[in-house]
């Protein structure tokens, strides 16, 4: 489900909650899948990283990986 989707359910059973909530679960939940914080908990992630898991969460992962990606190719040389 897309993040306004499950905003909607929620709505749906009187729950409030935002896009930018649904999308911080999502990348501590895919963090601690993947190891991601290696081994730290989320309380001891570095504040750029903080700082970037909230962009994300704020414009979203689509355009989050677009940014990556053009940041990417000037580290290419592209």
């Amino acid at each position: 489900m897309s993040a306004k989707e499950i905003v909607e359910a929620a709505a749906k059973q009187g729950l409030k909650i935002s896009a930018h909530h649904v999308y911080n679960l999502r990348m501590g939940a895919a963090a601690r899948r993947t190891g991601a914080m290696r081994g730290s908990s989320p309380h001891h992630t570095s504040s750029v990283e903080r700082q970037i898991r909230d962009a994300i969460a704020e414009i979203g992962l689509q355009r989050a990986r677009e940014i990556f990606e053009e940041i990417a190719e000037v580290f290419r040389g592209a």
